[in-house]
């Protein structure tokens, strides 16, 4: 048979024609340039607003909260920018959880000097374990030149849509 029937704890068939799956899933976009005050210091990226998110939450502007305990793909992409024509500089960006950085996860962008034109975009994903719904992650970052880099967003042109200065999702891995 192809057919499922579903039932209470107590035995009763449950009716109806729709299952509702509440995976965990989100994406955001944080739309304002992002611009650090200290050189060699630790800050964590706002998330911005919602594109789209079921469960999943954030929370104190930069905290992203599953909201269910599981595995998750953890991926970001932020734009960087180094004004300076004279050097190149770098930013270093990694993952906390739970207000603790997490062992192994920072990566070293170097940003080419003068690339206020064509920033570069940095991107990748972390695999991660939630083991209550409490459980929650940053996306921190440091610069070596807070006076030359900085993380812009753009507004739309003619022939194109607007840049957030970094978009963020979460996905469950597996089924």
């Amino acid at each position: 048979s192809d057919a499922f029937t579903f039932k209470t704890s107590g035995g009763v068939n449950l009716i109806g024609n729709k299952i509702t799956y509440n995976r965990v899933y989100g994406q955001w976009q944080y739309n304002t340039t992002v611009t650090p005050v200290a050189a060699n210091t630790a800050y964590v990226f706002p998330l911005g607003t919602a594109d789209t998110n079921n469960i999943a939450t954030v929370g104190s502007t930069s905290r992203l909260i599953a909201g269910a305990a599981g595995t998750y793909n953890l991926q970001f992409s932020v734009q960087a920018n180094n004004d300076d024509n004279g050097s190149e500089h770098l930013a270093y960006i990694w993952l906390r959880k739970n207000g603790s950085d997490v062992t192994g996860s920072m990566g070293r962008v170097g940003i080419a000097k003068g690339t206020s034109t064509a920033p570069v975009i940095a991107a990748w994903n972390y695999i991660v374990d939630s083991a209550n719904t409490t459980d929650y992650w940053e996306i921190a970052y440091a610069v070596d030149d807070a006076t030359h880099v900085s993380f812009p967003a753009y507004t739309s042109t003619a022939f194109g849509p607007s840049t957030a200065s970094i978009i963020t999702t979460l996905t469950p891995v597996g089924a």
